[in-house]
């Protein structure tokens, strides 16, 4: 599986993707190797969290973004030379493990990339949840429901929206998509009063606005953009 991720990730920059990334899903590296959901994440798990850590990983889009680390120290050849064999060149310093120090550093660094993520991700929640309630209020200012979202229910609706993006795979568009329809259609409006219900429902909200007078989700989307406005972030 080590050899699959070397062999897939980027020898030089590309896009957002620098040298020595490269975007997987769980389910691209179960074809390619033919190891098992639980396998491949503890693989992950242990090239992560191990005592050298070989590489960081961070979440994206339907997938993740793994970070090879060291990757120079992988593309010279004399890493994979055997023992035995002369080199050509001058003879070089056996390789070294990463000290306790460089492995710090380099466990601060993922740290520091990982927070990072979850504050972008957390504040896609945060508009998102936000939008919901700008238009219940919108429908109903006397709202019994959102003159009583406690800090816990918020958590519950930001923790319900997270869900969405990363266990359902739920792109923030389409659900400020589906939001804006929850609370345009007549009888939806009614029903969808909270971020969990709307997930629950998600699916057929979904085509509910697929079976609408627009031509689709896509082109209902973009009518529904040109009357609330875009909104920024997604």
């Amino acid at each position: 599986m080590w050899v699959y991720i070397l062999g897939n990730v980027f020898w030089k920059d590309k896009g957002r993707l620098k040298r020595g990334q490269g975007y997987f899903t769980y389910k691209k590296i179960m074809d390619a190797t033919g190891a098992s959901r639980d396998q491949v994440k503890h693989c992950l798990e242990y090239l992560r969290l191990g005592e050298a850590p070989m590489c960081a990983t961070r979440k994206a889009p339907h997938g993740l973004v793994l970070t090879v680390l060291n990757y120079d120290r992988y593309q010279s050849v004399d890493t994979y030379r055997s023992p035995m064999e002369s080199p050509t060149k001058a003879p070089q310093k056996p390789h070294r493990s990463p000290t306790n120090k460089e492995v710090s550093k380099e466990r601060e660094e993922r740290k520091k990339e990982i927070s990072n993520d979850i504050s972008i991700s957390a504040e896609i929640d945060i508009r998102l949840v936000q939008l919901l309630v700008d238009l219940m209020a919108k429908n109903n200012p006397k709202s019994h429901i959102l003159k009583n979202l406690t800090k816990k229910k918020q958590e519950a609706w930001l923790s319900a929206c997270r869900l969405m993006r990363e266990k359902d795979e739920r792109t923030p568009k389409e659900i400020e998509a589906i939001i804006k329809f929850s609370q345009s259609d007549e009888f939806w409006k009614s029903n969808i009063l909270s971020m969990p219900k709307l997930r629950e429902k998600f699916d057929q909200l979904w085509l509910k606005a697929q079976k609408s007078n627009y031509s689709g989700i896509a082109s209902w989307y973009f009518k529904q953009e040109k009357k609330y406005g875009k909104s920024e972030g997604f």
